[in-house]
């Protein structure tokens, strides 16, 4: 009876011999399924701030667009993953995966995994936006949200990205579509997103009107004989 043990020498062929020995099968190969996904990248150009697109891409995976308190430092896309919360930095990408699943992935392993569905068209892999709900066409543009520049004033309204002097401000506009204030991208400011309004507020003077009706229906005070508001 032949020796079990003769020959077993730490190469590629006794550990083989060694495998087969103890019934333990070798890895193979494999290939991954052709699967199209759903792609989105934070690439957030040098003089942009990263608000717009990163609070796009958030609403898109059901995730919540992120910055340090101060100024715009950090940004970055907190997204509920299977595995818990994981953060999408400044060009990584956003993953929907075969069921639904979102992740981020880093942008070299991206490259290394995917192609563009379409060679010939690479913005085949963004997301087709979702139109606004119901939304006023002559509310202005951007996204609602309150400023507080710290140790000074802080406003309410519509903000959008744009340069002065090639560097990033953000552009803040009342109701009526008039800037109220630039916020250059260095200052020290909090960025507090708000619920997006889709109709305008009442008109001070349609309120007063309404005031006026009861008054008239129910008294000067506005109340009725039972001390009840209408």
């Amino acid at each position: 009876m032949p020796d079990e043990t003769e020959g077993f020498q730490p190469d590629g062929s006794a550990m083989g011999r060694l495998a087969d020995l103890a019934g333990i099968t070798a890895p193979s190969r494999w290939r991954k399924l052709p699967v199209e996904i759903e792609a989105w990248q934070f690439d957030v150009p040098p003089d942009r701030l990263p608000v717009s697109l990163g609070m796009a891409i958030a609403k898109w995976c059901g995730g919540e667009f992120k910055t340090q308190l101060l100024g715009m430092a950090d940004p970055r896309i907190e997204i509920p993953t299977l595995e818990g919360v994981m953060s999408a930095r400044p060009g990584w990408w956003v993953i929907k995966g075969v069921a639904g699943e979102f992740y981020p992935c880093d942008p070299d392993v991206f490259a290394r995994t995917y192609e563009p569905a379409d060679p010939a068209s690479p913005a085949s892999l963004l997301p087709v936006a979702e139109p606004a709900a119901e939304r006023d066409p002559s509310l202005p543009d951007g996204e609602y949200a309150r400023v507080e520049i710290m140790g000074h004033d802080e406003h309410t309204g519509w903000v959008t990205e744009s340069t002065r002097a090639g560097q990033p401000v953000m552009v803040i506009r009342g109701w009526d579509g008039l800037v109220i204030a630039e916020v250059p991208g260095h200052a020290l400011y909090r960025f507090l997103p708000l619920p997006t309004p889709l109709r305008r507020p009442e008109p001070r003077a349609a309120i007063a009107a309404a005031y006026a009706d009861a008054a008239e229906d129910f008294g000067e005070s506005g109340y009725d004989d039972e001390g009840r508001w209408p």
